[in-house]
C-alpha cells in the first residue's frame, strides 16, 4: 500500500526519487535506501527527517540498507521542503554523515487534495475509523457465514420410528417427544 521512495546516499550525497509526497498521509510513504560501501559497514543507521515548515524534525534508527522505513506522519502533516539526512556509525569508532539536500534533491510534501475539510491528525481520524469498523463487521460476518456452512455440513437428524426428521442437534444429544414421551438421539445426517 505504501509508496516507496527509494534513496540514494553516494559520496554522502543524498537524492530521492520519487520526490513527492502528499501531505496529511499515515503509513503511506515509506523510504528504501541504497548507498556505498562505507554504509553498508554501519553498526547503527539514524535517518534524520527535516520539514522546513514542521517546527520539529524527526530521527528514526534505520534498520539497515535496502529496509524499508515509514516517512513519520509528523513531517508529512503540512506542504513544504522536506530534507532527509543519515548519521552513520561504525563499531563506536567512526560516524559519518551526509550533506544538506538541496531543495532540487529534497522531497516535497505536496498539498493534498483533501475536499471534505482539513485534514485531522490520525487519532481524530473519523472517517478511517469508520471504514475500519465497517472493515471489521464485514470480517465478523464473513466468518459467521463460513460457520453457519461449516455447521449445516454438520446437521443432524432425529432417529425416529416414523415421521420428519428434526434438523439442529448435535450427534449424541438426546431428545425426548414431548407428546409421546419417547427418548431419542441425535446422529448424523
Amino acid at each position: 500500500m505504501a509508496l516507496l521512495h527509494t534513496v540514494e546516499i553516494k559520496n554522502r550525497r543524498v537524492k530521492v526519487s520519487p520526490l513527492e509526497i502528499v501531505q496529511g498521509g499515515i503509513n503511506s510513504d515509506e523510504i528504501v535506501v541504497v548507498a556505498d560501501e562505507e554504509w553498508q559497514k554501519c553498526d547503527q543507521i539514524l535517518a534524520t527527517f527535516h520539514n522546513e515548515s514542521v517546527q520539529n524534525p524527526v530521527t528514526l534508527v534505520y534498520s539497515g540498507i535496502g529496509s524499508a522505513l515509514n516517512i513519520p506522519k509528523a513531517v508529512m502533516s503540512e506542504p513544504g521542503t522536506m530534507r532527509i539526512s543519515f548519521t552513520g556509525y561504525q563499531n563506536g569508532k567512526a560516524r559519518i554523515v551526509t550533506e544538506i539536500q538541496g531543495v532540487r534533491d529534497a522531497f516535497q510534501v505536496v498539498e493534498s487534495g483533501v475536499i471534505a475539510g482539513d485534514i485531522v491528525p490520525d487519532d481524530e481520524d473519523e472517517v478511517g475509523d469508520l471504514v475500519g469498523a465497517c472493515l471489521e463487521a464485514a470480517q465478523e460476518a464473513k466468518d459467521a457465514a463460513k460457520m453457519a456452512e461449516e455447521a449445516s455440513k454438520r446437521a443432524t437428524k432425529i432417529s425416529a420410528d416414523s415421521g420428519e426428521p428434526l434438523i439442529g442437534g448435535i450427534t449424541g444429544d438426546l431428545y425426548i417427544d414431548t407428546e409421546t414421551g419417547k427418548l431419542f438421539e441425535f446422529k448424523e445426517a
